[in-house]
């Protein structure tokens, strides 16, 4: 079993549509890592999300292992529900899910293997976590 914990955060600055997303894959049987992204003119933290949880897969180390996502984004996580039922998406466009469908598909995997929480079960420490990495980096921005 994998969590992958995915946290995203906005400028604070008003009406910026910057914004950063961090995924921690924590493996039940081995070291912990995590993928950190910067998106200047995302107006969608859920894109945000996505494009991060994405390019988290490619860290797994085994591809058939069952993983739990815990976000913080309410539109990720209601999108990814009805993608991982068959259903379309809601918040984000069709195309969006695109790169997540190939990467499922190119790694051998299965829709059943995920299964999506919102932050509710995401402990305040996790958050804190991904906010403090974020802080390390200079972006040039302020969350």
């Amino acid at each position: 079993m994998t969590f992958i914990y995915l946290t995203v955060f906005r400028e604070q600055k008003k009406g910026s549509s910057r914004c950063a997303a961090v995924a921690h894959l924590v493996p039940t049987w081995t070291t912990g890592k995590y993928r950190m992204d910067c998106y200047a003119n995302e107006n969608q933290v859920s894109v945000a999300a996505l494009k991060t949880f994405v390019n988290a897969l490619d860290l797994m180390p085994f591809k058939d292992d069952k993983i739990t996502v815990v976000t913080n984004c309410h539109e990720f996580a209601w999108d990814m529900g009805l993608v991982l039922s068959g259903h379309q998406s809601e918040f984000l466009p069709k195309e969006c899910w695109q790169d997540f469908v190939s990467k499922v598909s190119d790694n051998q995997m299965s829709f059943l293997q995920f299964r999506v929480t919102e932050s509710s079960m995401m402990l305040p420490s996790e958050k804190a976590m991904a906010q403090e990495q974020i802080a390390c980096m200079d972006w040039g921005f302020v969350l």
